[in-house]
């Protein structure tokens, strides 16, 4: 359950960044700043990844808590 939620936090943090990389670049190639209205969607991705992993270290701290003589 825990490498399932590191797992959905970086495909969500990536896509994130990468949402926000692309309309970046098109803004850039295009000369077009409207476009990086675009990239404001990737921040919403990129947010839920960043509570996953927030949600991933404590989900760690509470296992650690629970069973001490863990590795």
């Amino acid at each position: 359950m825990v490498a399932r939620a590191r797992r959905t936090a970086i495909v969500l943090t990536s896509t994130g960044v990468g949402i926000i990389l692309c309309f970046g670049a098109i803004a850039w190639v295009e000369r077009e700043l409207d476009a990086l209205n675009g990239a404001a969607i990737g921040i919403i991705p990129l947010i839920i990844g960043a509570g996953l992993f927030i949600d991933y270290r404590l989900q760690l701290r509470e296992l650690d808590q629970l069973n001490p003589a863990r590795p």
